[in-house]
């Protein structure tokens, strides 16, 4: 008799599911991978990044705004989307320097990691605009205590 520990058993399991999917044409789901044929959600700056921008730069990058230079149309952002994607990957941007030990504030402007991940795949697929909504809402600016 075979004696199979619980990995055995999974791979086992996981090489009938890939036998059965192969013979029946079909390409097996990987949980995290692209669907098949390659084709990925590609971020787009309506659809995804303008309102990122909106809620989490745009109250320091906008015309007349502390920041060296604005972030409130495609046009301002899509040129300097690899510089985006630099700062925010190594935390420069935007600036939160209480740290992370430091309790949740009211106007924390940090990113999560997907956020980041998000801009770095906007910036590596060439910035792309999306189809614009009929009307954009204004960005949103903190209340003043």
């Amino acid at each position: 008799m075979i004696r199979l520990g619980s990995a055995g058993v999974l791979t086992g399991a996981l090489a009938v599911m890939l036998t059965l999917a192969a013979a029946q044409g079909e390409t097996p789901a990987v949980p995290g991978a692209p669907p098949p044929g390659g084709a990925s959600k590609v971020p787009t700056y309506w659809n995804d990044i303008q309102p990122l921008i909106a809620a989490r730069c745009a109250s320091c990058h906008r015309a007349g705004g502390i920041a060296p230079f604005a972030l409130d149309s495609y046009a301002a952002a899509a040129p300097v989307a690899g510089l985006i994607a630099q700062v925010t990957q190594a935390r420069i941007m935007p600036p939160w320097p209480p740290g992370p030990r430091t309790p949740r504030l009211k106007y924390d402007r940090s990113l999560t990691d997907a956020q980041i991940a998000l801009l770095a795949d906007w910036a590596a697929t060439g910035a792309p605009q999306g189809t614009p909504p009929v009307t954009v809402p204004p960005a949103a600016r903190p209340e003043k205590p």
